[in-house]
């Protein structure tokens, strides 16, 4: 499920949501954010420039130097800043504009498979678990937990049938791998030596001033950074498509991640038990 599946329910693409930040962001960070924007040749998007800000905080660290007119703590800032507004613009979804949504989760809590089914999105939203909640529908996405639920990877490897049995999670409970991150991520500081980790807060929590949303793949070296939630859906994804047979249906994307389009190719060519089919809006271009 791409972005057209969100829209749907009135949240704002990708373009619109480059708009409303750059517009709705007060000083001095509406200053930073276009100047890093006309650094790039076209028109820069706000995963781009949220990549550039990270980087950069990632290249400052433990530094008092500038690049691009920010420090580390500017540059940290400035994400949180972004990440808060598009927080309050994705996550609080009405319900009765979710009835695409709905109907998608109770056709998943009905259909008969031998196999967990697997959804993938690039959203960072909470339409479908809010969907599936309200439909009674038991999902896992890779946090378990109460208070600080937080990443499992090895659950996400666990395959039914071999040495990781007790790992595995009920078959009849639908996976959620969100590509880009979500709004309910966090990164959580560890008292040292304790190192940072991810952990994922209820959707009514909103972010502080200082809260680090994982939103988008970052460049910023996380704990674990190799195991990253990111990394580890994406692993997922291409074992999926590479093995055994499989169907593969593509709701609201545009095709235009080519880290994600890499992957479905590669299964193709791979695996020729692999179907797509993918549903598209409006005529497709060249």
């Amino acid at each position: 499920l791409g972005a057209g599946a969100s829209i749907s329910a009135g949240i704002p693409s990708l373009n619109q949501l480059t708009s409303i930040v750059d517009s709705t962001l007060s000083a001095p960070f509406q200053e930073q954010y276009r100047a890093i924007s006309k650094t790039f040749a076209a028109n820069a998007s706000l995963e781009q420039v949220l990549n550039r800000i990270r980087l950069i905080c990632e290249l400052l660290d433990g530094s008092n130097k500038t690049y691009e007119g920010l420090t580390h703590e500017q540059a940290k800032k400035q994400d949180a800043a972004i990440c808060r507004i598009i927080y309050h613009k994705v996550s609080a979804p009405s319900l009765d504009k979710l009835q695409a949504q709905k109907s998608l989760a109770t056709w998943l809590r009905h259909i008969r498979r031998d196999s967990p089914l697997e959804v993938f999105t690039t959203n960072y939203d909470l339409l479908l678990e809010t969907a599936f909640e309200a439909a009674g529908v038991p999902y896992f996405d890779g946090f378990v937990g109460v208070v600080f639920p937080f990443f499992v990877p090895e659950c996400i490897d666990a395959e039914r049938g071999g040495t990781s049995d007790d790992m595995y999670p009920p078959r009849s409970w639908i996976r959620l791998w969100k590509l880009h991150g979500s709004v309910g991520w966090q990164l959580t500081p560890g008292q040292p030596p304790a190192p940072d980790k991810i952990t994922r807060v209820a959707g009514a929590t909103p972010p502080t001033e200082d809260t680090q949303l994982l939103i988008y793949p970052s460049r910023e070296k996380y704990a674990e950074s190799r195991r990253l939630p990111f990394l580890v859906y994406m692993d997922r994804l291409r074992r999926l498509l590479q093995a055994g047979e499989s169907l593969l249906l593509i709701i609201g994307y545009s095709f235009r991640d080519d880290h994600i389009n890499e992957i479905l190719c590669q299964g193709l060519r791979s695996n020729p038990r692999l179907a797509i089919t993918a549903g598209l809006h409006g005529t497709p271009t060249p």
